[in-house]
């Protein structure tokens, strides 16, 4: 019976050891998507401030929103207390 604790044991632990370096490599990726998502946002945020208030308001933006449509690609979602 404790043989078959050990074993099971020992079967976890070689488990674990393959699992890390998977795990390490998600971490790597999700590092660099944020690197990468954060350097598009630093770079479209100029360029969306470059446009006038009239031309944001003819395409149904305001200033404020710039800051959350570089970030997220889209605008906010229009909620009662906005009343846009």
């Amino acid at each position: 019976m404790s043989d078959r604790i050990i074993e099971s044991s020992e079967r976890s632990q070689l488990q674990a050891d393959q699992r890390w370096p998977a795990m390490l490599l998600d971490l790597l990726k999700r590092g660099l998507r944020h690197v990468r998502q954060y350097r598009q946002y630093r770079r479209d945020l100029p360029l969306l401030h470059q446009l006038d208030d009239h031309m944001l308001a003819d395409i149904g933006l305001h200033r404020s929103d710039l800051a959350y449509i570089a970030r997220h690609g889209t605008p906010p979602r229009l909620t009662a207390i906005d009343g846009r």
